[in-house]
């Protein structure tokens, strides 16, 4: 079970990433805004769309309000540059982020530039909602300023529409926004007073009231708007069907117009490069983190199989050496019985004293004995011929065992014969018992009966010692009709020889 630690330490890497977001996106937005008030506009759209990329709108905790002016400062750099279909997505985006974050001011006011945007696109029925339910939320609010903002452009679809009445009245209004704007010495006066003159002169130009409108068109180099100031006069001499004007503005019309035209290209181009860059390199960093990821994995997995595999190895190895260790000991005990019984055989004649000694020995390597073979008379579990037990290839199969070695088949065809020899009736009475034994469960009655221990019998025969206690079990019921392994070596003790 993974601890809470785990859990409290992720929420908390999440959170300051969330926060570092916001963090970034803001950082972004008002270095975007320095950047547009000095006139870097490509540098400004730069850091715009890096605040976009640094935004989650998938997290609750995404600063919606920040990333609404974001996308209305974009669309202000493209009214700039006449470009009002990006001018529309951007200021769509604006007041839906500006709805999520309850900044009602902020989507009122990209409510207002949509409708600025919708006339420009020529759909005056579009404008017309926007701005007028604009202009009431405005004054709901009491800012009459902004309210009558949107005058200017409302008279000037009024006018279009052929109503007179009603375009003065939004007229008179705007009057009220463009004395406020006079009045104003701001950094973004200018561009204020510029969208003032041009609104102006539109509506006296469309009430044929040229002179007023050429006032107002010569007002906007004062600031700094030529395109307009050119496009105007132009407009203007056209209609007063003056050719020498018409020539005199045409031309710096025109080369305005190419440069004006070359600053759109020029960001609109920046804009969807960095885009597509930004976007490419985020797929970039997305996949290279991936792989990362996966190799991390892997290596990981890597490195923790081979600490299992080296483990499992190193256990393997103790219970080797445990289980040759055990075998050593079974036969060094089982080689001291085997001499002291000899040596007592033939020191039977010997003084009384002497012959007592040797049967305590005797006796302690009896217990001794009967540990390893968990028997509880070791006369019965020894009770076998000192022939048996001291011929060559039992001495030497011992040793084998002790030393983890296994016979080869020569060493087995020895042994068969040596029984065959001393116990010739042995194999036919298993047969009997049951005729369908195989090799290796001739092999393990054989040692059985011949007192090896299942841990040397293992070794022996090459098998673990769950598999040796598996096979047993299954030769005693097979032989005897008696499940489990333990009363196998009983049993097999008892089976006639001769």
């Amino acid at each position: 079970m993974k601890s809470p630690v785990f859990f409290l330490l992720l929420l908390v890497l999440l959170l300051s990433s969330c926060s570092r977001k916001g963090e970034d996106m803001k950082a972004n937005y008002e270095q975007g805004c320095s950047y547009a008030e000095k006139g870097m506009d490509t540098l400004a759209l730069r850091h715009f769309h890096r605040a976009i990329e640094a935004s989650d709108t998938n997290n609750r905790r995404c600063d919606y309000q920040t990333l609404s002016r974001v996308y209305a400062e974009m669309g202000k750099l493209f009214r700039k540059v006449n470009s009002p279909a990006r001018q529309l997505q951007f200021f769509r985006l604006s007041e839906k982020y500006a709805l999520k974050a309850n900044d009602s001011l902020s989507a009122l006011e990209a409510e207002r530039e949509k409708g600025e945007v919708f006339y420009e696109l020529n759909i005056l029925d579009s404008a017309l909602i926007c701005l007028e339910s604009a202009s009431l939320q405005y004054l709901a609010h009491g800012d009459t300023i902004n309210a009558f903002k949107s005058h200017g452009t409302l008279s000037l679809i009024y006018l279009n529409k052929g109503d007179t009445t009603k375009a003065e009245e939004n007229f008179s209004q705007y009057e009220i926004y463009a004395n406020w704007v006079e009045r104003r010495d701001t950094a973004t006066a200018n561009a204020e007073k510029a969208y003032v003159y041009y609104r102006k002169g539109l509506y006296h130009e469309a009430l044929q009231q040229l002179d007023s409108a050429e006032n107002y068109y010569r007002r906007l180099t004062s600031v700094g708007d030529d395109f307009n100031y050119y496009r105007g006069l132009k407009s203007i001499y056209t209609k007063k069907n003056v050719n020498d004007s018409i020539e005199k503005y045409s031309q710096p019309y025109t080369e305005a117009y190419i440069e004006y035209v070359s600053e759109i290209n020029s960001i609109q181009f920046d804009y969807d490069y960095n885009h597509s860059e930004e976007v490419v390199q985020a797929k970039r960093m997305k996949w290279r983190t991936f792989i990362r990821i996966v190799l991390c994995f892997i290596v990981i997995n890597l490195i923790i199989g081979l600490v299992l595999f080296f483990k499992w190895k190193r256990e393997q190895q103790r219970a080797r050496e445990k289980l040759i260790k055990a075998n050593i000991a079974y036969s060094d005990t089982l080689q001291q019985y085997t001499t002291l019984r000899q040596e007592m055989e033939n020191l039977l004649q010997d003084k009384e004293t002497f012959i007592k000694d040797k049967e305590e020995k005797i006796t302690q390597l009896q217990a001794l004995l009967s540990q390893y073979n968990r028997a509880q008379d070791c006369d019965e579990a020894f009770n076998i011929d000192l022939q048996v037990l001291n011929a060559e290839i039992v001495q030497q199969l011992h040793k084998f065992a002790s030393r983890g070695l296994q016979p080869t088949d020569k060493h087995w065809e020895e042994l068969n014969q040596f029984i065959d020899t001393i116990w010739p009736a042995f194999k036919s009475q298993l047969l009997n018992l049951s005729a369908n034994l195989t090799l290796k469960e001739m092999l393990i009655c054989l040692l059985s009966k011949l007192r090896f221990l299942p841990s040397e019998i293992s070794i022996l025969l090459g098998i673990s010692p769950q598999r040796l206690t598996n096979m047993r079990a299954a030769l005693n019921q097979k032989l005897f009709n008696q499940s489990g392994a333990k009363s196998f070596d009983e049993r097999i003790k008892f089976i006639k020889t001769n």
